[in-house]
């Protein structure tokens, strides 16, 4: 896209009129949440002690620092080792790897560490085989720092060797020159490009832990282990304290946007990009072969035996019977109801966003930081007012799937901008003069010109967004009941019930769901590469 200004014309006071419009009901819906909170929060401030507060606060942050810092500490050895394995099939064979933790959703990646590091798991059976009694417990800190590791040393590895890929073959070509042996490699070449995409990984996963939900909830193991969203579930369905469920979501809603303003490159992770090889011209000696393929491996091994253990595990539940039950049929319908109409949602509204943004015809305007505050928008914030309106009016029940759509849409927009935004850039910047001599524009414009143009983009945004909304346990532990239930939500109400194999069966049928969707998503983006 031309940078600078541009004369206006009819098609872009339409793309900035749609942009405004989507943004203003965005804006209602957000603004609603935060009347609500504020009304009820600010009215009960002498209802919560200090300490009742600051205790999930300083966890949430104490969490996510270590979550952070042992994530990137692991993932730094994997990602050299990695780089040095350029050409090599087991190189891409574990970046595919990686990429399935990205894909998963969290109450499958929990039920996976619980199979394989559980008391009950793959770890205390190998112990009993030994003649050892011991039974591993990960719940509290420990549990959540496992999960949140699982989740982003795969995440940051990927985006580390992203930046890897940023450095100029010409300075390859001249450390090959050189003869540089591997820690000079390291040290001149792959650590300043790490240098410089580190914050933005930090503080991306940060963000990622800080806002961790479904790990929290069910790893946590009580109160010492609980983090804002937790408390406020706590606070709401638990306690039944509404002053304190308020105060909690103002707490964290002003620790979020603090975090922001001291986080400003964190951009949504688009979880199943590709990771890119180029070219390099040095030789690799045995040794540091050999020591790469041993760290990778242990890199391998920690990610997939848990996916495996969970796999076995579903596949033991008894499935003829589980597809025959009606809560599953209805978690099924619903689960499925929900991810079409949010994706659905999210895709218009990030098509509206991106015109808009277009129509500006600058490289850097406050659209721009749609994406990230989006992404820092807690989704226990949202369900905590839209929860607080629906009590006044008695409408909880019934309002339960409308609001878990919209907090869906909400979750997924912001990667859906990021898979959307530029190449409608693009697409506009190559069709628009061609549209405006043949006269063509509007609905006319769109059925002929743009939507075959932007298929691929457009499919791979949609099915993205489908398996974020499949996989979401936020909002609807707020709302969700015996009748309005989700794939999700009915996992861990067989958790609850001890029901673990019925939670395994399900979860792997979630998992499948997202996996197809994971795969549309990945393969429509190999064909626009």
């Amino acid at each position: 896209m031309a940078e600078g200004t541009r004369q206006l014309n009819p098609t872009d006071q339409n793309r900035r009129r749609g942009g405004f419009i989507t943004l203003g009901v965005i804006t209602l819906i957000v603004g609603s949440a935060l009347a609500a909170t504020l009304l009820v929060g600010l009215s009960s401030s002498g209802a919560t002690r200090l300490d009742g507060l600051a205790r999930p606060a300083l966890f949430t942050l104490w969490q996510a620092a270590l979550s952070t810092l042992l994530s990137i500490g692991l993932a730094i050895p994997v990602a050299l080792a990695l780089e040095s394995l350029t050409g090599w099939r087991v190189r891409t064979i574990a970046t595919t790897l990686f990429a399935i933790p990205l894909s998963l959703p969290a109450i499958v990646a929990v039920l996976a560490l619980l199979a394989f590091a559980g008391r009950s798991g793959w770890l205390a059976d190998a112990a009993a085989w030994l003649g050892i009694n011991w039974k591993p417990d990960i719940y509290g800190l420990a549990g959540i720092l496992l999960a949140h590791i699982f989740f982003n040393m795969p995440l940051a590895v990927r985006l580390m060797l992203t930046s890897f890929a940023t450095i100029p073959q010409e300075q390859w070509k001249l450390a090959a020159s050189l003869k540089f042996p591997a820690l000079s490699r390291i040290r001149i070449l792959l650590m300043p490009a790490l240098q410089r995409a580190l914050p933005g990984i930090a503080g991306l996963i940060f963000m990622l832990c800080a806002g961790s939900y479904t790990i929290v909830l069910v790893l946590g193991g009580g109160p010492a282990a609980s983090t804002l969203q937790t408390a406020i579930l706590e606070a709401l369905t638990y306690d039944l304290d509404i002053g304190r469920a308020a105060q909690l979501t103002l707490l964290q809603l002003a620790m979020t946007a603090g975090l922001l303003s001291l986080l400003p490159n964190v951009k949504p992770p688009i979880a199943l990009h590709r990771t890119t090889q180029n070219r390099r011209w040095h030789r690799v000696t045995g040794l540091e072969t050999a020591l790469a393929c041993l760290i990778t491996f242990s890199g391998a091994v920690f990610v997939a035996l848990p996916i495996i253990a969970v796999i076995s595990s579903g596949l033991e539940a008894d499935h003829v019977r589980l597809l025959s039950e009606g809560t599953f049929q209805r978690a099924l319908l619903t689960s499925i109801l929900v991810g079409m109409v949010s994706a659905s949602l999210a895709l218009i509204s990030a098509w509206a966003i991106s015109a808009a943004r277009y129509a500006y015809a600058t490289s850097n305007n406050w659209l721009d930081r749609i994406p990230i505050a989006l992404l820092g928008l807690p989704p226990l914030f949202l369900g905590t007012g839209w929860f607080l309106i629906a009590l006044e009016l008695g409408i909880v029940r019934s309002a339960a799937v409308p609001l878990v759509v919209l907090a869906n849409v909400l979750m997924a927009l912001p990667f859906a901008l990021q898979i959307v935004g530029p190449a409608l850039s693009e697409h506009f910047s190559s069709t628009d003069r061609l549209s405006a001599s043949v006269r063509m524009s509007g609905w006319q414009r769109l059925a002929i010109i743009d939507l075959p143009s932007m298929k691929r983009p457009l499919m791979q945004a949609f099915a993205f967004a489908f398996a974020l909304s499949l996989g979401d346990l936020g909002v609807i532990t707020l709302f969700g009941n015996d009748v309005v239930q989700t794939l999700p939500s009915l996992i861990l109400q067989k958790m609850g019930s001890y029901r673990t194999d019925d939670a395994a069966g399900v979860a792997l049928w979630l998992a499948v769901l997202t996996g197809v969707l994971a795969y549309i998503s990945t393969r429509e983006r190999r064909h626009d590469g």
